[in-house]
């Protein structure tokens, strides 16, 4: 194209036809550098496209605002802009649309010419832009073409958006403890990539211990479900939100409740050289039979107690819980055809142990399994030192076999019912021992963290 004189008068009349003389040039940068950079450089991600049309407006103006000699490298600037900030594989929600979407692909259209003179004809494409059943257009035009002296710019943008699953469902609960017969919040939240994914159906599910109102929620604005979890009973619960094949999950225990526990056990024993009778009578409190259920079920699952060599594992939370009663009762052996009788009437401690039988190694679940442990009394010192009444162990007692158990069944103490258990056992056709144990919910209940 020829250049004259005349034609710096006339891009000067065109730049700053509405603006004082030499202020073109400050406009067409303070555009280029301060308003498009806002729009198109990379920040932090937020829910919105990456592209709208103020953003492609703001482009025209740019590019009409510049001074002849600087609209190609102008358009050059905005170009490269435009495909840093297009990049390829971010994901949105898409206005009027339901689902997640990935940016596949886009074509960039910049077009720029005056007094019949192209300055830039430009065409992009990147990424794939075969799928077109979701475009999204967005164009701008300033002047208009083949006018001569006026100058006429067209900018486009096509952006090809590809459907793909959520990103991500996350999910998360008001109170991760919760009473029985009371409730929690529960809230999940889908994602597609920064946006809140809204009008999706999600779907949540847990234990027959407890209720989910609703069962099914639709997610807000914000991409958000909510239900409310009910805890019926006294179980540590998995609750699980669906969308199509993504899942999420949380866990939900009670505020295990303390039990009350009263043990009345009995001693009797006759022989030749040795007889005995007692009686210990005692009670313990703050005991949380939920929790060893609970333990008992998740390590059972886990194979924690595969080949486990003994009879009886405890699982008290503390160790053996401590029953503190009185132990009332005498006995007397037999010297040298004399009798020789102690009467005792103590305070004493015992411990109450909860657990569970095993049989060939494997844990028999479904009950725990309570035992007492009476601490021994001093009697007296004698010539062969001092000596004790043991209620576990009397003297002349050989080794005990149990004959009937106190077994507590898991199911009565999730649904916090009372119950009296029995226990007997004998030693030789000598000894004999029997034990009653009441196991009772304390009320208020107190959260317990083991």
């Amino acid at each position: 194209m020829r250049r004259h004189r005349g034609d710096c008068r006339k891009e000067k009349r065109f730049l700053g036809r509405s603006l004082p003389g030499g202020v073109g040039f400050i406009v067409a940068c303070s555009l280029l550098f301060i308003v498009v950079p806002r729009m198109l450089t990379a920040g932090e991600e937020t829910c919105r496209l990456p592209l709208s049309g103020t953003d492609v407006q703001t482009i025209c103006d740019a590019l009409a605002a510049a001074p002849r000699k600087s609209v190609a490298g102008t358009a050059r600037v905005l170009e490269q802009r435009l495909a840093d900030q297009l990049k390829t594989g971010l994901h949105r929600t898409l206005p009027g649309e339901s689902g997640c979407y990935s940016l596949a692909g886009v074509e960039l259209r910049l077009y720029a010419e005056e007094d019949e003179y192209v300055f830039v004809d430009s065409f992009r494409r990147v990424g794939d832009v075969s799928d077109t059943s979701n475009i999204k257009v967005l164009s701008c035009q300033v002047g208009q073409k083949g006018t001569g002296r006026q100058r006429f710019i067209d900018t486009s943008v096509q952006m090809f958006w590809q459907r793909q699953p959520a990103d991500r469902l996350t999910l998360t609960v008001e109170r991760s403890h919760v009473p029985v017969g009371q409730r929690t919040g529960i809230t999940a939240h889908l994602w597609c990539g920064p946006c809140g994914m809204e009008s999706e159906k999600i779907s949540f599910r847990s234990s027959p211990a407890t209720t989910l109102s609703p069962a099914t929620a639709v997610t807000d604005h914000r991409g958000v479900a909510r239900t409310s979890l009910t805890m019926n009973r006294e179980e540590s619960v998995q609750v699980v939100a669906r969308y199509e094949k993504q899942t999420s999950q949380a866990i939900v225990e009670p505020v295990w409740r303390p039990w009350y526990v009263e043990v009345t056990a009995n001693f009797s024993a006759q022989s030749q050289t040795y007889a005995g009778e007692a009686e210990f009578h005692g009670k313990s409190e703050g005991i949380h039979l939920g929790w060893i259920v609970d333990q008992a079920l998740k390590g059972s699952r886990a194979g924690l107690f595969d080949g486990f060599p003994f009879a009886f594992l405890m699982m008290n939370e503390n160790g053996a819980d401590q029953v503190s009663g009185s132990l009332r009762g005498w006995e007397k052996w037999r010297n040298n055809d004399q009798w020789e009788k102690f009467d005792f009437d103590r305070q004493v401690a015992a411990s109450l142990l909860v657990g569970l039988r095993f049989h060939q190694g494997r844990p028999e679940l479904g009950r725990l399994y309570v035992d007492l442990s009476v601490e021994p009394i001093y009697l007296f010192t004698g010539t062969g030192g001092q000596y004790y009444f043991s209620f576990d162990c009397p003297l002349d007692c050989g080794s005990r076999e149990d004959a009937t158990r106190a077994a507590l069944p898991f199911d009565v103490i999730r649904d916090g019912r009372s119950l009296t258990v029995e226990a007997t056992s004998s030693a030789d056709e000598i000894c004999h021992w029997s034990y009653t144990y009441t196991f009772r919910l304390q009320r208020p209940g107190s959260p317990f963290t083991p």
